[in-house]
């Protein structure tokens, strides 16, 4: 269960994971190691992950996108087991509402993007795909 130091420990750790647990018991009023059990308890309970967050420019691969589908029906599992096998694809998910599923991918360019959305015609299920191109700021 996350009560309200877990969920302040983890807000604190999206600014920024490389905070120590000194810094940490700071803010907090709590000791370090009480930071370094609840940091651990949470990793080992798959609730967080402490990951580096590459800055897209600086990787080449400035074109961010989710591309949301509607797929015919029973073709969800195939298609987003197909999607999952372009290494451009970060991950796909089933979703409710407009769309079945949704898919994030990165690529180095619109030309490269654009060769992935041809692709997509060749994928059976898929009826209908809309992609929206997000802007990746920077890293401060």
């Amino acid at each position: 269960m996350i009560d309200d130091l877990d969920t302040r420990i983890i807000e604190e750790l999206e600014i920024n994971a490389r905070q120590s647990s000194e810094e940490l018991s700071k803010k907090f009023g709590v000791s370090p190691s009480t930071i370094r059990r609840r940091i651990a308890r949470l990793i080992a309970q798959n609730a967080i992950r402490i990951v580096a967050l590459p800055d897209p420019g600086i990787m080449g691969e400035a074109v961010w996108v989710v591309i949301e589908m509607t797929v015919s029906k029973g073709s969800s599992l195939g298609v987003m087991d197909t999607l999952l096998q372009h290494s451009n694809v970060r991950f796909v998910s089933r979703c409710m509402g407009r769309y079945n599923l949704m898919a994030a991918a990165r690529f180095r360019s619109v030309a490269e993007l654009q060769e992935f959305l041809d692709s997509l015609t060749d994928i059976d299920g898929i009826t209908n795909y809309e992609t929206v191109l997000l802007h990746m700021p920077r890293f401060a």
